[in-house]
């Protein structure tokens, strides 16, 4: 009969580790600004009529791009009344950024995409057009 053998087991920890961002050691208005710009840099005036919020997704590309780190808070179609019938008429995507000022204090922006409603009656965002920015 063999005596009991003890086994170590050895047991880690993951931690979630706060993620660097460009816009740590900024002050609220600065990081507003680079925020803005990003948004900027991915957003094209005009109309949009795909299927798949292509400019919507520019913006998440571009602030990925430039390594700010964000969250998606909420997505929703707003509705209104057209005829009898509730219909889409927006959608609209609310995010946050958060970062660690130039007190070392935790900060966050805060970042609104909106998709409205530019196409027919029947179907208002058959076509649409984008409005962003963070404050």
């Amino acid at each position: 009969m063999h005596a009991p053998s003890s086994t170590r087991v050895a047991l880690r920890f993951l931690t979630k580790q706060a993620v660097a961002s460009p816009l740590d050691g900024m002050s609220k208005r600065k990081a507003l600004t680079l925020v803005n710009r990003a948004i900027e840099k991915a957003h094209t005036n005009g109309f949009f009529d795909d299927q798949h919020w292509a400019p919507i997704q520019r913006i998440w590309d571009s602030l990925n791009h430039e390594g700010i780190p964000f969250g998606i808070t909420k997505s929703e179609y707003e509705h209104e009344v057209i005829n009898g019938n509730r219909v889409p008429v927006r959608k609209v995507w609310r995010f946050e950024v958060t970062f660690m000022n130039e007190r070392q204090q935790k900060a966050t922006l805060y970042g609104v995409v909106t998709a409205a409603g530019s196409g027919s009656v029947d179907e208002p965002l058959a076509k649409y057009d984008v409005t962003a920015y963070a404050n």
